[in-house]
């Protein structure tokens, strides 16, 4: 389809003002005028509003912005607002930016920055620059008090992606950390930074003072990963834009970093063409069966680039889009298009591109205008002659979007398609793209832009692929710690050593955590294997397998996982790698606290009608009589006028969730609460019907009571480092939930749902093989957070004990 540059109507012209401050003073009656444009010129031109947001959604974000108007003084204060409105749609194509004034008084801003840019590396954020006052690597714990986990969300917003996705935001928020952390927190002179230093248990804490816009877009280009990771910021030039590399005689590589090569008749789309069929041929007559196709740095482009790449790839017919239309017959809201061209004339200029649009969506169904049959957009395309017809692996990054993820899509539908990386920032089943419309605000300046065409791809629908996400790679892999040091490729190399795999043989036990592990993307099982098999070789007897299995334990970083005896289920080894002691369900300090002879089942009515219920760890036995027992619990306290609760989990050491789940059902409430996903990203669902609790559809036990608890009673949790596993998944049970707080410290971090196979018998091996997720599919790949700290402390009544006056605080507000 044509591209059709809408915010260039006419020349620009040059207009001069004074320097500005973005924290300056900015009315609220300004701000409602501005947030009324910006709202009407959404709902009528911006045909992706509602992709991925209902009405609902999009009426209730607008009204939040309103709220906070009430609350704001500031330029600043105000353009984070149009940026959380922005950003909340959920279209890489989206953008607000500051007007040039504004941007230049940043660059000349003398302090107020945080000095060092960021890194995100198994799933922490490092310090990325080796020469600070912080060692390189640290992992950042907290900055002014405000723990990094709330930190990072709050500076998303000015970036936007696809969906809900993330994994761009964090591309980009990981260079402008201290720019975007000055956007939303303002001006700050010292930055006081508690930070771990890589491979200690430690906590530190250091003041940082504040640097100035130019120093750190300095800091920023001597970042320690810029030789590895700069290809995620640069432009490409001619000759880097595209590479094939022969790797052996069944393996080639093909690159593509990006499809900004021109139309059909520009000369760099005619040579990029002759260059796929130079090498397809090639790979056809030297029959190359495994190709790995590379576009982990390919941000979009030119249509028809990424078709015919794509026409080499499969055996289908195709088109680029299944549908496309816009929301609009004519551009609305010209008085505030982006152009500085006088009101007055603009209406003579847009005539064409009315024209244009009303020719490319001719087909009007209920106020929506839809491409024809005859729009190139459906053009239907064949396959090349010299089609690729062995394995595809595809490596995407979150840096993928537009046509870039357009062409990943399709290849990603294949059959014969496995998918490397990282999710990407461009949807699989489609985006907002092809032509952009640009407003000001009349009243601020901002400058907001989006792309008018919502677009459906054409692509095969996808157990693991998420409407409102990016691509979801079939093997999520991303660079370790050990190779961000050493700036090596993780996902180059592990595809490498996956297609190598395809001729190892496996020793038994090592496929079995191979296919199983929650953690099996991030193993060199080619390395385990052949140290494994030499551990234990000649060793047929299961105590002399000791090493060999430790071996394996701890090369899947599983800290929940272990191998037991088939006979009488004791613990043969389980992981001991790096665990903090407070978080080591074996250590002494852990054992303490959930075997305290105090830490039974109990229940008591506390004053002001709450009630008290200490849930711990339930091990075997009888399911249904367990259940009971918590249920008639409830029952007593409900009898007795509860409306409040307390859930204290802080002594929970895990066991059977089942009896838990089941046993609080009433209280946790109706539908789907709680999940597990693996790394297939199948969902194992855990549901309450009428207060009876199913495990992935199966009836855990039929419970005979049900109290009547109303659906928004309070409800305080209460968790301690020493919560663990299934005592884990019961909080998660709750999270989500309306009027429900978590009070105490954050858990002990194993939550994940174990398997238990059978090796044969007497070995059975217990490893991780999904995640817990909350009622709102939000994942827990580490420890279950609380809304307040409070430290929790052993051998305390509850009359005493802070944890619990915190909660009995909030549930008499």
């Amino acid at each position: 389809m044509k591209t059709f540059y809408i915010y260039l109507l006419l020349a620009f012209f040059p207009i001069t003002s004074c320097a500005q401050s973005i924290d300056d003073a900015f009315s609220q009656e300004k701000m409602r005028k501005d947030l009324e444009v910006f709202k009407q010129t959404r709902e009528s031109a911006n045909s992706g509003l509602y992709k991925y947001r209902t009405k609902q959604e999009i009426d209730s974000i607008y009204n939040w912005a309103d709220e906070q108007i009430g609350k704001s003084s500031t330029y600043l204060h105000f353009y984070n607002i149009i940026c959380q409105l922005t950003d909340f749609e959920g279209s890489s194509h989206n953008s607000t930016r500051f007007p040039k004034k504004y941007t230049k008084s940043l660059k000349e801003e003398t302090n107020g920055y945080f000095p060092y840019p960021l890194r995100y590396i198994e799933k922490k954020w490092i310090v990325n620059y080796a020469e600070g006052e912080i060692p390189l690597g640290a992992e950042i714990i907290a900055i002014n008090n405000n723990k990094i986990e709330d930190i990072i969300p709050n500076l998303y917003k000015y970036y936007t992606t696809d969906g809900v996705n993330t994994t761009g935001k964090r591309i980009v928020l990981e260079p402008n950390f201290g720019k975007l952390y000055r956007n939303h927190y303002g001006l700050v002179n010292q930055f006081t930074v508690t930070y771990s230093p890589n491979n200690s248990n430690e906590t530190k804490s250091t003041t940082l003072k504040s640097i100035s816009h130019k120093s750190y877009t300095k800091n920023v280009s001597k970042r320690y990963s810029r030789p590895f990771d700069y290809v995620n910021y640069k432009d490409w030039k001619e000759d880097e834009v595209y590479d094939y590399k022969i790797i052996n005689t069944n393996t080639a590589i093909l690159t593509v970093n990006d499809f900004g090569l021109g139309n059909e008749k520009d000369p760099m789309h005619l040579q990029y063409a002759a260059f796929l069929d130079s090498i397809f041929t090639d790979i056809k007559q030297k029959k190359i069966n495994k190709l790995i196709v590379d576009v982990r740095y390919n941000g979009g482009g030119d249509d028809p680039n990424d078709l015919i790449t794509y026409s080499y790839l499969t055996n289908r017919n195709f088109q680029e889009n299944k549908q496309a239309w816009v929301s609009f017959k004519k551009i609305p809201y010209l008085k505030y298009a982006y152009t500085k061209v006088p009101r007055i004339f603009r209406p003579f200029g847009v005539g064409k591109y009315n024209r244009e649009f009303q020719k490319e969506f001719p087909k009007e169904v209920d106020g929506i205008f839809y491409q024809d049959e005859t729009s190139n957009d459906h053009k239907i395309r064949m396959p090349n002659k010299n089609v690729f017809n062995g394995t595809i692996y595809l490596l995407i990054s979150p840096r993928v979007a537009s046509a870039g993820s357009l062409f990943a899509a399709m290849v990603a539908g294949n059959e014969n398609s496995v998918v490397i990386g990282e999710e990407t920032m461009g949807g699989y089943y489609g985006h907002n793209g092809h032509t952009p419309l640009g407003y000001i605000l009349p009243e601020s300046k901002i400058e907001t832009i989006f792309y008018a065409v919502n677009l459906e791809q054409d692509v095969p629908k996808k157990s693991n692929q998420i409407y409102n996400r990016g691509i979801i790679p079939d093997y999520e892999v991303t660079q370790t710690y050990e190779d961000y040091l050493n700036q090596k490729d993780t996902q180059m190399e592990f595809v490498l050593n996956l297609i190598n795999e395809k001729e190892v043989t496996y020793h038994p036990i090592v496929l079995k955590a191979k296919e199983t592990s929650l953690y099996g993307d991030k193993v060199n099982w080619n390395e385990v294997n052949t140290k494994y098999i030499a551990l234990t070789k000649d060793k047929e007897k299961t105590e002399d397998l000791r090493e060999g299995l430790q071996y394996l334990i701890n090369s899947l970083g599983d800290k929940h996982g272990h191998f037991r005896s088939a006979k009488d289920n004791s613990i043969i080894v389980s992981y001991n790698g790096k665990i903090s002691e407070e978080s080591n369900r074996n250590s002494k300090f852990v054992n303490t606290v959930i075997n305290d002879v105090s830490a039974k089942f109990s229940y008591k009515l506390l004053d002001n009608g709450i009630g008290y219920l200490r849930i711990v760890g339930i091990g075997p036995g009888d399911v249904k009589e367990q259940s009971d027992f918590i249920r008639q619990g409830l029952i007593d306290l409900k009898s007795k006028g509860v409306d409040k609760w307390i859930v204290d989990l802080r002594f929970n050491g895990g066991g059977n969730m089942e009896p838990m789940i089941s046993g609080l059902a009433p209280l946790i409430g109706e539908g789907f609460v709680a999940g597990a996903i693996n790394k297939n990203n199948e969902i194992r669902d855990f549901t309450i019907e009428n207060g009876q609790f199913f495990n992935y559809g199966r009836l855990v036990c039929e419970m005979d009571s049900l109290p009547e608890i109303k659906t928004n009673e309070k409800v305080a949790v209460l968790l301690s480092r020493y919560t663990i596993s299934s005592g884990e998944l019961v909080a998660i049970a709750f999270k989500g939930r309306n009027n429900t707080v978590f009070i105490g410290e954050e858990t002990a971090g194993y939550t994940t749902g174990n398997g238990y196979d059978k090796i044969d018998d007497e070995l059975v091996i217990v490893i991780s093989q999904d995640v817990f997720i909350d009622r709102n599919k939000n994942r827990y790949d580490n420890k279950v957070g609380v809304n307040e700290n409070i430290k929790f402390q052993h051998n305390v009544n509850l009359e005493n004990d802070n944890q619990v006056y915190k909660a009995k605080e909030w549930l008499n507000e």
